[in-house]
């Protein structure tokens, strides 16, 4: 959305070409219901799901565009109920012309793909964050992203991110704090699992990390966790 937010298009305020582009945009994402633009004060003005030229419906979400008007930033509307009974999830995206709001570029998705978007990118932060598996020392580090990355849902700091939008603040400020959670979250898991706690051989279909590392490493595993998550947090703005 940010890279068609700067076509050359929609700044000569070309929406019928915009529409074609848009509509090409749409078949490499096929997670995207629809891309809508909207003029500073809400009207629509443009929608992939209507040919171009014919009446567009309603006007864009006002209070995902109240926070457009603050941050300037993208932001994440409200859960949406439609009336085919499905719900979607509007995300926005300003298009900027002399540091002014000219346009709202924004685009509709079902909640489970915007949860496996925020996964994506709450695992790419994780990766940065935590040590190289071949840094030493090698098994303890194994054992952390063994732990860490074991398919979990991620519903922490997810909601952490959605928390920080609710009161306009930006993602990349909160993602750090998202992921110290997360971090939390799988130290506790791993000492859950211990033979002297709930002796759990599995943990999401997998062998649980005592049973790989053996307890002394499970042990040291979910400290270190634990003690990365305050590390993380120390250091983001």
């Amino acid at each position: 959305l940010q890279a068609l937010a700067v076509s050359e298009r929609l700044g000569s305020d070309d929406l019928r070409g915009f529409h074609r582009e848009a509509t090409r945009f749409l078949k490499f994402q096929p997670e995207i219901d629809s891309i809508r633009v909207a003029l500073p004060d809400g009207q629509q003005v443009m929608n992939t799901s209507v040919p171009f030229g014919q009446r567009l419906p309603g006007t864009y979400d006002r209070k995902t565009f109240d926070k457009l008007l603050v941050t300037q930033a993208p932001v994440t509307g409200d859960l949406v109920l439609n009336p085919s009974g499905t719900y979607t999830i509007d995300i926005g995206v300003p298009v900027l012309r002399n540091g002014k709001i000219a346009y709202v570029l924004s685009a509709s998705m079902n909640p489970e793909t915007f949860a496996r978007l925020r996964v994506k990118l709450i695992d790419r932060a994780l990766d940065r964050f935590l040590p190289k598996a071949n840094r030493k020392p090698t098994t303890l580090h194994r054992a952390m992203r063994y732990s860490l990355f074991a398919g979990g849902k991620r519903l922490r700091p997810i909601l952490c991110l959605a928390a920080a939008e609710a009161c306009r603040g930006k993602i990349s400020d909160a993602l750090p704090l998202a992921c110290a959670l997360e971090c939390i979250h799988t130290y506790s898991l791993v000492h859950d699992d211990l033979p002297s706690m709930d002796n759990d051989d599995f943990r999401r279909g997998r062998p649980t990390c005592h049973k790989v590392f053996g307890e002394g490493i499970a042990v040291l595993a979910g400290d270190a966790l634990l003690t990365v998550a305050f590390e993380i947090v120390s250091r983001a703005k």
